[in-house]
């Protein structure tokens, strides 16, 4: 069966959205300035962007900070106290006391930072966002590589879903194909 275009029934007049993409572009020199030049169509059919792979959590920065400052602080601050009540410069009470609560503060610290990091809930939770944003971009990326434009009718189209659309409504065309493609469970896992 031949691939036609839902708006006029031929194909002599449709591409590929990525054939599209890859033959509109052409590198320009002018005047010793170089860049690519892409045709207006070719950049309203550009594939979606992928996830942004963020691996800044700040609540678990703050705490792995707060741990290291402490692991570094910590033994500077003992062996000054240490030193200090050795000089015998009086106060032995009042320094022992504050090494007693640092230390006191650093154990708590470091049990809370280490349950923290080794609770995988948080990390989980945002493990599973994060492929979850990659699985939709993914499934995206396959309509898109599947799709088709049409010349004549300035539209694109979905042979699998017969879903189509203008070219400037590129995005809204993605999500109705994975829409339909979900709804009829006709989603290829590949």
């Amino acid at each position: 069966m031949s691939i036609v275009c839902p708006i006029c029934s031929e194909n002599d007049a449709i591409q590929k959205l990525s054939a599209i993409r890859s033959s509109a572009q052409s590198t320009a020199w002018v005047r010793g300035y170089g860049g690519t030049i892409t045709t207006e169509i070719a950049e309203l059919l550009r594939p979606p962007n992928p996830p942004v792979e963020s691996p800044f959590d700040p609540v678990l920065w703050i705490r792995k900070f707060t741990y290291w400052i402490l692991v570094i602080l910590m033994p500077v601050l003992v062996i000054v106290m240490l030193a200090n009540i050795n000089s015998g410069s009086g106060g032995e009470f009042f320094i022992a006391f504050t090494l007693v609560c640092v230390l006191a503060y650093w154990v708590w610290s470091l049990r809370n930072n280490i349950k923290e990091l080794e609770s995988s809930e948080r990390l989980a939770k945002m493990e599973e966002n994060r492929m979850a944003r990659k699985e939709a971009w993914k499934a995206t990326m396959e309509i898109w590589e599947r799709s088709y434009y049409c010349l004549r009718d300035d539209v694109i189209f979905d042979p699998v879903t017969n879903n189509h659309d203008s070219p400037k409504n590129l995005a809204d065309f993605l999500k109705k194909s994975i829409a339909h493609e979900t709804s009829n469970g006709t989603n290829n896992q590949g």
